[in-house]
């Protein structure tokens, strides 16, 4: 019996990764998160008999209901990232059985990059200062995207750190041991509750300090 991959989420990601497996010539099963039927999708992917796997691409704020479906027909997952901004979704996440957390992943796609490995290859117990940047226009590589119509405005799951979180999992792949220790954000009146620019300061027992800064959403 061959696999089927399930994508959740109508979105330029969602779309993106329903492409990408059609063009691997996989079987793919695509549910928008708008209309989505839990009790249709629980039985599409428990019907599979173990050969399923699931790509969850919804907003952030739209996990736990769909982690715990999948949990309950034992389905790996691929989860977007951020993998959750709630104390309680991560419970959640972190609560299925170590098996099935082993089999599945969260995409933060630069972890695999060859110079990422590369620079994780590295001690970083003799690293005493890191400063990083990133900035980026949303509408250079999002198409048909509107930032004001998108989950990204919102207060609850928006902003650009979980945006440019990829970063964040960057430098504690290169330092592992480094902590925040503080952040400072910048937000816009039109859009309450999210930052448009962060600086995020971190910290390590050895004494390494990092200080980066993010922005983002260039146009509405």
């Amino acid at each position: 019996m061959a696999w089927t991959y399930f994508v959740v989420g109508s979105g330029s990601i969602g779309r993106r990764h329903a492409a990408n497996l059609q063009d691997l010539g996989k079987t793919v099963e695509h549910f928008a998160w708008r209309g989505f039927d839990a009790e249709v999708f629980s039985s599409s992917i428990a019907r599979c008999d173990g050969q399923a796997a699931v790509i969850i691409a919804t907003a952030t704020d739209v996990r736990s209901k769909l982690v715990k479906m999948c949990a309950a027909s034992n389905v790996p997952m691929y989860i977007e990232k951020p993998l959750a901004f709630t104390q309680s979704d991560v419970d959640v996440i972190y609560g299925t059985e170590m098996s099935l957390q082993k089999r599945s992943m969260v995409g933060f796609m630069l972890r695999y990059h060859p110079l990422t490995r590369f620079l994780s290859e590295f001690d970083g117990s003799d690293f005493f200062r890191l400063h990083f940047e990133v900035g980026h226009d949303v509408r250079q590589w999002r198409e048909n995207w509107s930032f004001s119509k998108s989950y990204a405005a919102r207060a609850k799951g928006g902003g650009v750190l979980l945006d440019l979180c990829h970063e964040v999992d960057l430098a504690c792949m290169i330092c592992p041991s480094l902590e925040v220790s503080a952040v400072t954000s910048i937000g816009d009146e039109r859009f309450p509750g999210v930052d448009f620019a962060s600086n995020l300061s971190l910290s390590s027992p050895t004494g390494a300090r990092l200080r980066w800064r993010w922005t983002t959403y260039r146009r509405f």
